[in-house]
């Protein structure tokens, strides 16, 4: 996993990262972060040039143990609209084909 994000982090250029809000319940046990994420895109092997500006929301929930160390986590994101945006270019089905590559995403 961590190396798709690394993969998918080197696409945006002009990468931000903004925390929107985070709050956690009473003892601390569970945090959560509602974050953006925006840039532009490189393409992807197999897709067509598209320097065009995407971002995306999303939330995360952390279990957290007694002595701070992190349980577990639980990431949604709204990746599916910058999926179905890029897939939206004109010519990127084409260039996919032609290149007889599929696209990373």
């Amino acid at each position: 996993m961590k190396a798709g994000v690394c993969l998918a982090l080197s696409k945006l250029d002009d990468f931000t990262f903004e925390v929107l809000e985070t709050f956690q319940n009473e003892d601390g046990s569970r945090v959560v972060s509602r974050w953006h994420i925006g840039g532009t895109y490189s393409p992807m092997d197999g897709t067509h040039p598209w320097r065009q500006s995407l971002d995306f929301t999303g939330t995360s929930v952390w279990a957290v143990r007694e002595d701070g160390k992190l349980l577990h986590n639980w990431v949604d994101r709204s990746t599916w609209n910058v999926f179905r945006r890029i897939l939206s270019y004109p010519g990127f089905q084409r260039h996919a084909l032609n290149s007889g590559k599929v696209a990373a995403w």
